[in-house]
């Protein structure tokens, strides 16, 4: 085990001696939008919320780059039925690892795996004027999504995207609901 773990810091040392990495292969920025999100296998319909967070993208090339991302997310649920509205709420701590593929001058395709941490959870179930709210329970902490998006620069470092987060985790510890969220917002690369 010593010899091989050895060997893993011979070879990064020599990768990193070797590689010539000037600042400008990494990009910062910030980002924010509007969510549009559902729980699939549900009458439910879908959510108007937002996502606001971090991002870093190392570019290996003119055409291959990696973007990592921290980004808070409201995401949830709507239905009505019988005169009885109900609003699901979920926030989450989503860490996207994304391929990014530079198709053409300013625009870009995004896609690769999320997690997402549950921080907190909301019901709200109003019927006439009685309004109920209480903690959304048993739901499960992680959430797994596979992201698909395009990004295109529109002036200078502001980029516009839209993706959509598959989600390929059940949101609930019972049943076979998922998230699904689509995302449509500005990102600024510093």
């Amino acid at each position: 085990m010593k010899k091989l773990i050895l060997l893993a810091a011979c070879a990064l040392f020599a990768a990193s001696a070797s590689a010539q990495v000037s600042v400008n292969d990494f990009e910062f920025g910030i980002k924010g939008g509007f969510n549009l999100s559902t729980i699939t296998k549900s009458d439910a319909s879908t959510k108007a919320s937002f996502y606001v967070g971090g991002l870093a993208e190392y570019r290996f090339n003119s055409f291959v780059g990696l973007q990592a991302e921290v980004v808070y997310s409201r995401q949830g649920a709507y239905d009505k039925t019988d005169g009885t509205k109900t609003w699901i709420r979920r926030n989450y701590l989503n860490v996207p690892i994304l391929a990014k593929l530079y198709l053409l001058d300013r625009l870009n395709f995004v896609t690769g795996p999320q997690v997402g941490f549950g921080l907190n959870g909301r019901v709200k179930v109003k019927e006439g004027s009685n309004s109920v709210k209480s903690d959304l329970a048993g739901t499960k902490g992680v959430d797994f999504s596979w992201a698909l998006g395009l990004s295109y620069t529109v002036w200078g470092n502001l980029d516009v995207e839209a993706r959509y987060n598959v989600g390929l985790s059940k949101m609930f510890k019972e049943g076979k609901n998922k998230n699904g969220v689509f995302q449509l917002g500005v990102a600024y690369r510093f």
